[in-house]
This record gives structure tokens, sequence and C-alpha cells, in this order.
């Protein structure tokens, strides 16, 4: 997988340098399960509002450091839910976008890591 630079990510890279963009994907490697997390229990408790706001917090961290595929699934998890979305398709979703921000990040590791 090869990551696609956003304008967010260039200038976290711009303004942080290499080891400012790690320590963001360190922080995120502690949030974004967590936040994963948060939507498969409201999921369990049928809870749309619990899952469109962690889906909605998530899609902001992913966007920053250029989860591009990550941030765009959280968009529309967090539409589907917020509109009541059929369970079959939050949970399709959210299983996407569990795999997906797992690769994601790995690839901005990988990126980071051939940076130096």
């Amino acid at each position: 997988m090869r990551i696609e630079q956003n304008t967010a990510f260039s200038e976290l890279l711009e303004i942080a340098g290499v080891d400012g963009a790690r320590y963001a994907v360190a922080e995120m490697d502690n949030l974004g399960p967590r936040l994963l997390q948060e939507i498969q229990d409201g999921m369990r408790a049928a809870d749309g509002l619990a899952v469109a706001e962690a889906a909605h917090s998530l899609k902001s961290s992913c966007g920053a450091l250029s989860l591009n595929r990550s941030a765009d699934l959280a968009d529309t998890l967090e539409d589907k839910a917020r509109s009541g979305g059929d369970a079959g398709d939050l949970s399709d979703l959210a299983a996407a976008l569990q795999e997906t921000f797992r690769e994601e990040l790995e690839t901005v590791r990988s990126y980071l890591d051939r940076q130096t």
C-alpha cells in the first residue's frame, strides 16, 4: 500500500517534522483502537449516536495522518449511524474500517521509517 499524502499530513511533516509525525502515529496507536472499540460497543448496544460520535472522532484523527480510506469509511459509518442505518451495513462498515485503519496506519509508519 502506498501513502497518498493529504494537505493535513504534509503540513504536519512541515511543521513537526518526521519525529513529530511519529509521535502523532504513536498517539493514534492508542486512540484508534479505543475509538474502534467504542464503535463496536455502540453497535452492540444499538446506540447509533455513540457509533456516530466515535466514528466522527476517528474520521478527524485519520484525516490528519493521511489515513484517507479510513477517514472515508468513518465518514460513511458516521452518516449511516446518524440516519439509523441497517445493523448489517454498519457491522460491515465497522469491520472494513478496522482492517483498513490497521493497514493504513502501518503504511504511514513504514513511510516515516523510510524518511530517516
